[in-house]
């Protein structure tokens, strides 16, 4: 379920839990596409690169510098630096 919360069929191709079945069904849709296999590779790449840590690194530490802040003004005894 949290996987389709981030994802979409366009960057993975899902099945059902625990249902060999499925998972050899899926693999056979995929394996059998190839330009569908592409086009998924390349959006899923392309969505590794938009979440890396490389391009999301500034956000991350100001997240956490912002918490860090709110910890020292709450008076917790935490410091900042």
């Amino acid at each position: 379920k949290i996987d389709r919360f981030y994802f979409d069929e366009t960057v993975a191709h899902f099945f059902e839990s625990g249902d060999h079945e499925s998972l050899a069904k899926a693999m056979l849709e995929v394996l059998r596409n190839e330009p569908a296999r592409r086009e998924m590779v390349t959006r899923a790449n392309a969505y590794a690169e938009r979440h890396s840590w490389e391009s999301r690194k500034g956000e991350y530490l100001r997240l956490i510098d912002s918490l860090a802040d709110g910890c020292v003004a709450n008076g917790n005894g935490m410091s900042a630096s």
